[in-house]
């Protein structure tokens, strides 16, 4: 069975440790839109999208500015920074 998606919906991503911190498209200074966990808040940088994009492939859209979740490069490395595009999919 497939993962269906409601294109209206909003989904907060808890982490698995502490479902009080979520994914957050950052807003402090210097770091603007690097995806980290924080504090539930219910901001719009805490909310996301997920939209089907065919052969069960989905896209993760913040509800801040509609950038998608991008993995440099499709990185697999530990530790790599994951971020929040720009909506012109345009590096921060």
């Amino acid at each position: 069975m497939a993962f269906v998606t409601d294109n209206n919906a909003l989904y907060r991503l808890p982490s698995a440790l502490d479902k009080n911190m979520v994914l957050d498209a950052s807003q402090k200074e210097g770091q603007i839109n690097d995806l980290i966990l924080y504090k539930w808040n219910n901001g719009p940088n805490q909310k996301f999208a997920i939209r089907s994009l065919g052969d069960n492939k989905y896209a993760f859209f913040c509800s801040l500015n509609n950038g998608t979740i991008e993995v440099p490069e499709g990185s697999t490395k530990e530790g790599e920074k994951i971020y929040v595009s720009k909506p012109n999919k345009a590096i921060n």
